[in-house]
């Protein structure tokens, strides 16, 4: 039993030190994401491909809704600010979109406030499963 334990952390450290000698040490992610960025800023729109289609999405996006429960850690981590959300399904892990009072509560899926989402005027909305049945609506 010893023998196999020993084996597999030595398997595991010759893995570890393969993967580290095939990194590299420099990081050129920020500046091709910085000149994507850029290239996509001065294209005027982006064009991404949904559940209904290829949408043209007008740049630069500076306000955001989203009706996806799924979505809100992924928004927060990349620091987006929110124009509007369904406040009762933010989960209680997005303290900061659940309780800011300048983002507009759009309800839930079953009673949706439609009419809030349009005084907030976003200029991208992420649509999730909950509100699919309103996207045409949306």
């Amino acid at each position: 039993m010893a023998r196999i334990r020993h084996t597999l952390i030595a398997a595991v450290a010759a893995s570890a030190l393969l993967l580290s000698a095939c990194s590299d040490a420099t990081d050129t992610s920020s500046a091709t994401n910085e000149t994507a960025t850029t290239a996509a800023a001065d294209a005027g729109t982006i064009t991404v491909e949904d559940n209904h289609g290829t949408q043209e999405i007008a740049l630069p996006v500076e306000a955001i809704a989203s009706t996806d429960n799924r979505s809100f850690e992924i928004l927060d981590a990349w620091g987006i600010d929110l124009v509007a959300a369904p406040k009762q399904l933010v989960p209680f892990t997005v303290e900061g979109y659940k309780n800011d009072d300048d983002i507009i509560d759009l309800g839930t899926h079953r009673e949706p406030n439609l009419e809030a989402l349009t005084a907030a005027q976003p200029d991208l909305i992420v649509n999730g499963q909950r509100f699919a049945q309103h996207y045409d609506a949306i």
